[in-house]
């Protein structure tokens, strides 16, 4: 523990000691630009993002009777305001101030207020940003750092050999890692004629949170996750309106209700139906009826938090690879199916990404030119057969009345021969489309995804005949992974994305080794 030295404001310098956790990183002292400030004391925070109003709050034993306080940041631009308004520390090397009141019931303390108000103001020492400090580690450490988070604790040893360094490159890489509190090392394993018992490195992945959010054109849906996307809490959220402002406001309400320790959460990832642009911008949402909006920077300006938002299936597609049945995967598909046909494509453990790719141009796919028609789109397409709303008309045709696509998902599970009928039919179709994109994409591996892939699972027989009586002569089998999922899952995609953007850096996050 290291003192630091708190003026209460009353004349003389009441000396206590606030205690600071020191884990290994830099914290930058804010610049005190106050022309009268009332104090000169500087309160250390620490780079977990454990803020001084805390430690004031938590630790000083003189100012046990504070009833409220207000937290600002001295930045460039109003950004840092609205930061600190939020008892989040400002970009590194601002300057900060906590303003305490002691008198309870006296109202909110603002900046500015002096002794006479009962105001006290104190500056404070703003943390280094993590993810600026991980960003700045040489790529070698971030790709380790992805290997262990992915395929989870390895010893040194093990992790030397997969990058072909030597030991002590292996040391000074992770280091800075183990500083920071990203990793730690476990328990003693002991192989039995190896010598000393190995140490294996681990992500402390519990002590590093992100927030995803899941939008459609009716409702919000978010998790709070760990660092390797296990779901901690989640909520749904119906929206009220689909304007980008009151989005936002929902986004930003959501993320608080979550619960997560401030100086645990580390960012926050967007996924929705549409086009998105460098991870940052929406270009078309047709669910949403937005056009080029710059969400990300929205959202960073709501939260305070780092924001990235991607296509949702790109970001389901990520939380396959890098948590979910595709680990280990360096080529694979995947196939969505829901309100519309989804899919991704991962070669050489990378998304292949495009100007079309998050367009969903493959539910325009044709299987049977004489199939059914959809407006807007050729007769006989993936959507025409497979999509919710396609299988609910043609569900109810059926059926003869009017039935909700769970009426005829549950009617066909129940039996109903109509219904069940209508269910084989697509899922024979479904078969069809990972033929052609087993064929085309030159993959063996197709995972099938989505609130909609139920299908697959109630007639799983007529999936392998569709495949079969599609697939060129001689070709290698295509294994089929079915992953069920609601949208809560979307929100764990979207997770990941946060995930992503924490541990790599925008240069190699398509393609760091591992």
């Amino acid at each position: 523990m290291q003192p630091a030295d708190v003026d209460a404001g009353d004349g003389g310098l009441a000396r206590q000691r606030v205690g600071r956790r020191d884990h290994g990183g830099d914290v930058r002292a804010g610049q005190d630009d106050d022309p009268d400030p009332d104090t000169d004391a500087d309160v250390a925070a620490t780079t977990r993002g454990l803020l001084a109003l805390e430690l004031v709050e938590r630790r000083a034993a003189d100012l046990s009777g504070v009833s409220h306080a207000w937290f600002s940041c001295r930045t460039s631009g109003g950004i840092g305001q609205y930061y600190g308004r939020r008892g989040r520390g400002a970009r590194p090397g601002g300057a900060a101030f906590v303003v305490i009141s002691r008198t309870p019931g006296e109202g909110r303390a603002r900046p500015g207020q002096g002794r006479d108000s009962g105001g006290r103001r104190y500056r404070v020492a703003v943390p280094a940003g993590l993810k600026d400090e991980l960003d700045s580690l040489p790529r070698a450490a971030r790709a380790i750092l992805r290997r262990i988070l992915v395929h989870g604790p390895q010893s040194r040893t093990e992790l030397a050999q997969t990058f072909e360094l030597t030991l002590a490159s292996l040391t000074r890489l992770t280091k800075p890692l183990l500083d920071h509190g990203v990793l730690a090392e476990g328990s003693a394993q002991r192989t039995p004629g190896k010598g000393r018992p190995r140490l294996p490195l681990d992500v402390l992945a519990s002590e590093h949170l992100v927030v995803g959010v899941k939008l459609t054109g009716e409702d919000l849906y978010a998790a709070l996750t760990d660092l390797r996307g296990d779901v901690l809490t989640q909520r749904h959220v119906p929206l009220t309106s689909t304007r980008p402002d009151t989005v936002v406001e929902a986004i930003a309400a959501v993320v608080a209700d979550l619960g997560a320790p401030a100086d645990r959460l580390r960012g926050l990832g967007v996924s929705l139906g549409g086009r998105t642009r460098d991870r940052s911008d929406v270009v078309r949402a047709p669910f949403l009826g937005w056009n080029d909006l710059p969400l990300a920077s929205l959202l960073r300006q709501a939260t305070g938090l780092p924001s990235v938002v991607d296509n949702d299936v790109v970001a389901l597609t990520e939380s396959l690879h890098w948590f979910g049945p595709a680990r280990g995967h360096d080529t694979f598909a995947v196939i969505t199916i829901g309100a519309g046909i989804g899919y991704a494509l991962v070669v050489h453990d990378a998304i292949v990404r495009g100007a079309g790719a998050d367009l969903s141009g493959i539910g325009n796919h044709v299987l049977d030119p004489h199939g059914p028609a959809q407006p807007g789109s050729p007769d006989g397409t993936a959507s025409a057969y497979l999509s919710s709303e396609a299988i609910r008309r043609a569900g109810s045709a059926a059926a003869g009345s009017d039935l909700t696509y769970e009426e005829v998902m549950r009617r066909a599970e129940a039996g109903e021969t109509a219904c069940l009928g209508v269910v084989r039919a697509a899922a024979f179709q479904l078969g069809r489309l990972v033929a052609a994109v087993a064929d085309i994409a030159l993959t063996e591996l197709i995972i099938l995804s989505g609130e909609g892939i139920g299908l697959a699972s109630l007639a799983p027989d007529e999936v392998e005949r569709g495949i079969a009586a599609s697939r060129v002569p001689h070709a290698p089998p295509v294994v089929t992974e079915i992953h069920p999922m609601g949208f809560e899952a979307w929100a764990r995609g979207a997770a990941v994305l946060a995930v992503q953007d924490f541990v790599t850096s925008a240069a190699d996050r398509e393609t760091a080794p591992r």
